[in-house]
């Protein structure tokens, strides 16, 4: 069986993260069905990060930050797509079915620690899955849109419309920056199996600071039809 690679180690504590932060359990079966390749099978996995923690620590997530690359390379920005990897399959997307139980396994890891509801920020509450839909419905969202997501949270509205549609990219602007990593970590931890996922950007900011600045721009394809977008208080399509 081949040795462990850099890349292969990167991507094996990108996926335990997740379980640690979340406080469960590793269900190192999913583990070795997300590995990309799946070269190795879930005991090795498991022995692999044994071995890990015996050279950095007992906690995955106090890896130094080569080996857990973490999506943060940019001061706001927690994740970007790898635009090298979209042509493939952004033609493509995936039924309401299919999104909705990919979208509800992927967050079913979020604890009630994770999501901190607060007066300052004035929450208006979670769209449902069966909401996405309709607005997806109503938009049309074609090829060379783009879906921006003003609060969008841990990020489920913005993996269910990349998932189910063909938006050119997806992009979320959250002010709680720790929310908006938790969610993206989930999110890159399912990139491999579902690369529409990396049609995803997310944004720490406050969206208020970014309507009033006169040096942000948020830019859509030059081709692009109209912009799609999303907030708290209600869902809006503009074309």
């Amino acid at each position: 069986m081949a040795d462990f690679s850099d890349e292969g180690d990167r991507q094996l504590v990108q996926l335990a993260v997740v379980y640690e932060q979340a406080g469960r359990r590793t269900d190192w079966v999913s583990v070795e069905k997300d590995m990309r390749p799946s070269t190795w099978s879930a005991a090795k996995l498991q022995q692999r990060i044994k071995t890990l923690k015996r050279r950095y620590g007992n906690k995955v997530l106090s890896f130094p930050h080569a080996i857990s690359a973490r999506h943060q390379t940019e001061q706001d920005c927690i994740w970007k797509p790898k635009p090298r990897l979209l042509y493939g399959f952004r033609h493509h997307h995936v039924s309401p079915l299919e999104t909705y139980s990919a979208t509800g396994g992927l967050f079913c890891l979020l604890t009630r620690r994770d999501v901190r509801a607060s007066e300052r920020q004035q929450n208006a509450g979670e769209i449902t899955m069966a909401g996405v839909s309709m607005l997806i419905e109503g938009a049309n969202i074609q090829v060379n849109d783009v879906f921006l997501d003003a609060g969008s949270g841990v990020g489920n509205v913005l993996a269910q419309v990349a998932l189910q549609t063909q938006a050119f990219c997806v992009v979320g602007i959250e002010i709680q920056r720790d929310l908006a990593a938790r969610g993206m970590e989930l999110i890159a931890s399912r990139a491999s199996r579902f690369p529409h996922l990396l049609k995803i950007s997310v944004v720490a900011a406050d969206i208020r600071n970014i309507a009033e600045g006169s040096d942000t721009v948020i830019n859509a394809d030059p081709d692009s039809n109209h912009l799609i977008y999303a907030v708290d208080t209600g869902v809006s399509a503009a074309s």
